[in-house]
C-alpha cells in the first residue's frame, strides 16, 4: 500500500518509543494512589502540548489501567501506533512510601513492542529509559530509530533505573548501541556515574559524540551551598 505523500509545509511527525505504566503508590498508613507514568509517556505528552503531532509507540494492556492511560494519551492528543495495545496487562511501578516519604520500588513490567510502521512525515524519532532497554522490545525500538535516521534525527535519554535495568557492564553496550544511532543524547550525571565510575562528564560526552552522537548534553547537581547563575 503507497503512503499518500506528506505536504512539504506540514509539521514534521514526531515518534516517542517506551514505556507507559501505572504508579502504584502505598503510604505508610496503607492507603493507595494510582497515577499514570513513564517517562516517555511524558515526552510525548510534553511534545504534544508544544503544538507538535505525535505518535507514541509502547505496550498497554487491554485492562482497566490500559484504558486509563489511553484516556490521557487521547485528552493530550497523542496517537498510539498500531500494535501498542497487547494482551498482556498492562505495566506497573509498586512504591511503598516509608515514614520519611523514601520509596521502594517493585516493577511489573511487560514490553513486547511489534514492530513500529512509521507515519508518513515522520521527522523525529525520540527514545528513553526502561523501553529502550526491556526485552523483548527493545529491537524494535532500534529498528524504528535506524528507519527514522534515514530522513529524519533521533534523541535518546538513557535515565538509568539500575534495579531493574541490571549492571553497568550489561547495560552499557546497549545504551552505546542507541547512542550510535542518536543524532542528541541527554543523560544525568546519576547515569554517567553508574555507566562510567570515574570518568569525567566532559570524558563520556566524547566518548559519545565519537560513536555517533552530533550533540551530548548532561544534567549535573549542584553541590550544596551553591548556586546556578543565569547567562
Amino acid at each position: 500500500m503507497t503512503q499518500p505523500a506528506v505536504p512539504a509545509d506540514a509539521a514534521p511527525r514526531l515518534l516517542v518509543l517506551g514505556e507507559a505504566l501505572i504508579d502504584v503508590v502505598r503510604d505508610v498508613d496503607g492507603g493507595v494512589e494510582e497515577h499514570v507514568g513513564g517517562s516517555p509517556l511524558n515526552v510525548a505528552l510534553g511534545l504534544s502540548r508544544l503544538g507538535h503531532p505525535v505518535d507514541f509507540a509502547t505496550t498497554i494492556g487491554q485492562d482497566a489501567r490500559g484504558e486509563r492511560i489511553t484516556a490521557l494519551l487521547d485528552e493530550g492528543d497523542v496517537t498510539l501506533t498500531q500494535g501498542s495495545r497487547t494482551a498482556d496487562p498492562t505495566s506497573t511501578a509498586q512504591a511503598q512510601l516509608d515514614a520519611t516519604g523514601a520509596a521502594t520500588y517493585v516493577f511489573d513490567l511487560h514490553f513486547n513492542l511489534p514492530p513500529v510502521p512509521l507515519a508518513p512525515g515522520t521527522g523525529h524519532a525520540h527514545t528513553g529509559s526502561i523501553g529502550a532497554l526491556l526485552t523483548p522490545g527493545e529491537q524494535n525500538v532500534r529498528a524504528a530509530l535506524d528507519e527514522v535516521r534515514a530522513q529524519g534525527t533521533v534523541s535518546y535519554d538513557p535515565n538509568i533505573r539500575p534495579s531493574i535495568m541490571g549492571s553497568a557492564d550489561e547495560i552499557r553496550p546497549h545504551i552505546e548501541a542507541i547512542i550510535a544511532l542518536s543524532d542528541v543524547v541527554k543523560a544525568s550525571s546519576d547515569d554517567l556515574d553508574y555507566l562510567y565510575p570515574g570518568d569525567t562528564a566532559a570524558a563520556v560526552m566524547a566518548h559519545w559524540c565519537t560513536l555517533g552522537a552530533g550533540l551530548a548534553v548532561i544534567t549535573l547537581k549542584v553541590p550544596p551551598g551553591r548556586t546556578i547563575r543565569q547567562i
